[in-house]
């Protein structure tokens, strides 16, 4: 039975009917028509079984149909498929996908539509491969040049007799620490039990814990958290709970004295940071947002020494987090809130740094949203703060209302800088992309700290009239610095936290400095860029001025980082499963045969001699990262350099001189540096003599100890490290014995 259409095509082929093709002419089955042949008379030559044989597909060509193809000539008009393609789906449907033309044949040129069905369309190409096609496939791996050192699919097979099978390098000297990275803060696979409001159960606190914890003699901040400023926490937890869970909130929440200490301990270490950035002498708990109330008291719980103490920070943290979403959707105007946002950052800064997995991946996700509100509302531009100085007549409310309104604008700068520096140090610290770019920060650089901490409206304006005049009253920005880096020249009188600018300036070079690497890893070559900043970092880290040791500290990770990727380390060191340490495996080998290998274990041992300038207790957060980040570079140097000497043996002088990494010879260090003489070293301090770098795993050992010494606080107590620390402490322990295993 036919389908109508099969009827009508009959009908219309008995009105044109078309020439008969020529027995002895054979037409080959097996050509790509890409294009019509050009002498359609002459003879073809069946090429079926030549695997030499190939076809070109020309641009523009029209996909040739039957008619085309057979214009001028004649066929066969009993055989339905003249071309003898066999149909792919079998005999299924003969009738309706082929068309008997008529005998009777009289040429034309007219084309046929309906001719060829949609199902019917480019029959003559079998799309199965075939034995011939695999084999001319696998002829192809052999024409491209693997530049990523992993071998083709069967490599093995094709090499010489008595040659030993490619098995890449040792697999201990590969993904040596692909089992301590899955138990990292690097690696987080969610579950059921991963969820919000989980840690309620850590909101009380053992009797016990209260004199464990400091209770400061002097008041860093001078409103107190009374029983009515509780009440505004505990309403933030009962929004944010289930219904069943309310009963164990209200029950468990410590006292008033308690959480009042937790607070004055986060404004004291304030104090004695250099990014401060939340004003203590207006801060009243009982006229803040109870958002921001509860955000402070968890930042001082997970400052304390007690692991008790540190979940109820944790549990506080996790309702604001909750709760603040909530705000900004009953009511837009929020986003614009300061105490809001305050909060808002706060809690993402204790989640980054709680060596968590969990909460650690959402401050990454959630550090978006807060750098898009002070964008949009203009916070990053200078329009946004104008000069308010006090005036010499101002007194009583007028002088108040000016100093309130002094302190708004600070610490708008001050969190927009805070943001800023959170989104680098989280870019450094987990090799991500900023979100915040360098060059979009025209805001000027907050004022003195000495203006900042005045206590009150009229010590403030004492203080701000004695100081000398500025002949320019325009403040520096954060732009202004980095265009003058590394001269960092500010003028005389200018009323600017100096040592907040350095820190934000050293800051803002981790983007160029990112630009850079990424460059590097499209280019994946070692060779060392003439961009004018790398010579700036290399003169600011040969000539130190900076006078905090954070700032020191910091330079030092960026020159580090110009000379070494720390992403590939750590994918050679196992982050990334073992495949990822094979493909970085030969970029290191060439990195390793340079000097940038030695600039990069130089810095890395001069980022060790600055942390030991850091108070204990401080070496914390960001900064133990940065620790971290110099000791796998010192091992992976060591971990490579062992495999070298095992295929190619160098030369060692027994006479070289032994090079301090983080030492302060400078002469020795050059001549290590430039021409790799010298035994690199680094000090230790809990044995007799120095630690050879070529030992990975009492490199690690000295890096755990310096951790362990000044993370802690400075009275010494028995307390737990922080969690973060801790972690970083088991990796680097079990990178340094995976590594001394493989040796």
């Amino acid at each position: 039975m036919k389908c109508e259409f099969v009827q009508l095509e009959a009908d219309r082929s008995r009105k044109h009917p078309r020439a008969v093709l020529k027995q002895e002419e054979p037409v080959d089955g097996n050509i790509l028509y890409s294009q019509p042949p050009t002498n359609p008379i002459a003879p073809l030559q069946p090429v079926f079984g030549d695997s030499n044989y190939t076809t070109t597909t020309f641009p523009g060509t029209q996909a040739p149909t039957p008619e085309t193809l057979t214009d001028g000539l004649s066929y066969n008009s009993s055989d339905s498929n003249p071309f003898g393609v066999s149909s792919p789906f079998g005999g299924f449907g003969r009738d309706a996908m082929h068309v008997d033309h008529p005998t009777d044949t009289t040429p034309t040129n007219a084309r046929h539509p309906a001719s060829r069905d949609v199902l019917n369309f480019g029959m003559m190409t079998n799309l199965e491969l075939n034995e011939m096609d695999f084999g001319l496939l696998d002829s192809y791996n052999d024409m491209f040049v693997n530049t990523l050192g992993v071998p083709p699919m069967g490599f093995a097979q094709q090499q010489p007799p008595g040659a030993p099978p490619f098995s890449g390098p040792q697999t201990v000297q590969l993904a040596l620490g692909v089992e301590a990275f899955q138990k990292s803060q690097w690696r987080w696979t969610p579950n059921q039990k991963d969820r919000g409001n989980s840690e309620l159960g850590n909101l009380s606190i053992p009797p016990t814990v209260n004199p464990k914890i400091r209770v400061m003699n002097w008041r860093a901040v001078p409103g107190r958290l009374d029983h009515v400023a509780r009440d505004r926490i505990l309403a933030v937890l009962l929004t944010t709970c289930d219904f069943g869970d309310r009963l164990q909130a209200i029950s468990s929440l410590p006292s008033a004295e308690m959480l009042d200490n937790l607070m004055n301990l986060y404004f004291y270490n304030q104090q004695q940071s250099i990014d401060t950035w939340i004003h203590p002498g207006t801060f009243q708990p009982s006229t803040v947002s109870p958002e921001l109330l509860a955000a402070v008291v968890a930042a001082g719980a997970v400052l304390t020494t007690v692991p008790a103490v540190r979940k109820l920070g944790y549990a506080l943290q996790e309702a604001v987090r909750i709760a603040l979403p909530k705000l900004f959707e009953q009511n837009n105007s929020t986003t614009r809130d300061l105490h809001m946002l305050q909060a808002y950052m706060i809690q993402i800064e204790i989640s980054l740094w709680s060596g968590n997995k969990r909460r650690i991946e959402i401050a990454e996700s959630f550090r978006q949203p807060i750098g898009t509100m002070l964008r949009r509302s203009g916070k990053y531009r200078r329009a946004q703060y104008p000069p308010l100085p006090p005036s010499p007549s101002d007194t009583g409310e007028v002088l108040e209302k000016r100093w309130r309104a002094w302190t708004v604008q600070q610490q708008w700068s001050r969190l927009v800088y805070q943001l800023f520096i959170h989104d680098t140090q989280a870019s450094i610290s987990y090799q991500v992309n900023p979100i915040i770019s360098y060059a979009e920060l025209s805001l000027p650089f907050p004022e003195s700290r000495k203006l900042f901490f005045a206590c009150s409206a009229t010590e403030w304006k004492n203080m701000y009239l004695s100081a000398p005049l500025s002949p320019n009253p325009r403040l520096p920005s954060f732009v202004d610095s980095l265009h003058e880096f590394p001269n960092l020249t500010i003028p005389l009188g200018a009323r600017i936290d100096r040592d907040f600018a350095e820190l934000a300036t050293l800051y803002g070079l981790w983007g160029r400095i990112w630009d850079f690497r990424q460059r590097q890893a499209i280019r994946r070559t070692n060779e060392r860029s003439s961009s004018p900043l790398l010579a700036n970092i290399d003169k600011n880290v040969l000539a130190p001025r900076f006078s905090t040791p954070q700032c020191r500290l910091l330079l030092e990770v960026l020159a580090m980082t110009v000379y070494v990727s720390l992403e590939d380390l750590q994918s050679f060191a196992g982050k990334d499963e073992e495949e990822e340490s094979i493909r970085v495996y030969p970029i290191l080998q060439t990195w390793i045969q340079s000097s940038e290998s030695r600039f990069a274990i130089w810095h890395a041992g001069q980022v060790l001699r600055e942390a030991r300038g850091f108070h204990r207790g401080q070496v914390t957060d960001f900064w133990a990262v940065a620790v971290y980040h110099a000791a796998i570079t010192l091992w992976a140097y060591a971990a490579l350099m062992s495999s070298s000497r095992r295929t190619t043996p160098l030369d060692v002088d027994v006479d070289d001189d032994i090079v301090i990494l983080d030492g302060a010879d400078m002469c020795a260090m050059e001549r290590f540096v430039e021409y790799g003489r010298g035994k690199p070293r680094i000090s230790s301090e809990a044995q007799l003599g120095d630690v050879d770098v070529l030992s990975p795993g009492a490199v690690m050992e000295v890096v755990c100890g310096l951790l362990m010494r000044f993370a802690t606080d400075e009275e010494g107590q028995e307390a737990t490290l922080p969690p973060l620390v801790e972690n970083l402490v088991v990796l680097m322990e079990e990178l340094g014995e995976a590594a001394e295993r493989g040796r």
